[in-house]
């Protein structure tokens, strides 16, 4: 039997723990993006970032945390948030997808969800 939503399709908790600990790691040695991160408590936006990934991927919703838009508003504004980050992200995302061990029409699934966000988070 399939699983239901794609939250189980990675694993869980335990896969999503996965996949952020290797975006976050990833994303904190890139140089097209680490600036944004510069003035950013990273322990709390990586559980904000777990929490908001699991609900999303159709797990449990423990997310309370602001909007996409306006939890972004102040990078557009202050950092210059682009198209550029957001490509230069999601390419980071499906590169720890990957490296989490999920399959491909999983990951393009999480991707083509991830996509649907980019005009909330770039706030247009």
């Amino acid at each position: 039997m399939p699983k239901e939503n794609l939250f189980e399709q990675i694993g869980g908790e335990e896969g999503v723990n996965k996949i952020v600990d290797l975006f976050y790691k990833k994303m904190l040695a890139d140089e097209r993006i680490n600036k944004l991160f510069e003035d950013i408590y990273l322990p709390i936006l990586i559980a904000h970032q777990r929490a908001f990934l699991k609900f999303a991927l159709g797990g449990p919703n423990e997310y309370t945390g602001k909007s996409l838009r306006e939890a972004h508003a102040k990078l557009v504004e202050k950092k210059g948030l682009s198209h550029y980050h957001f490509d230069s992200v999601a390419e980071i995302l499906k590169e720890s997808i990957y490296e989490a061990g999920i399959e491909e029409k999983t990951c393009n699934k999480i991707m083509n969800y991830i996509e649907s966000t980019r005009e909330e988070i770039l706030n247009l």
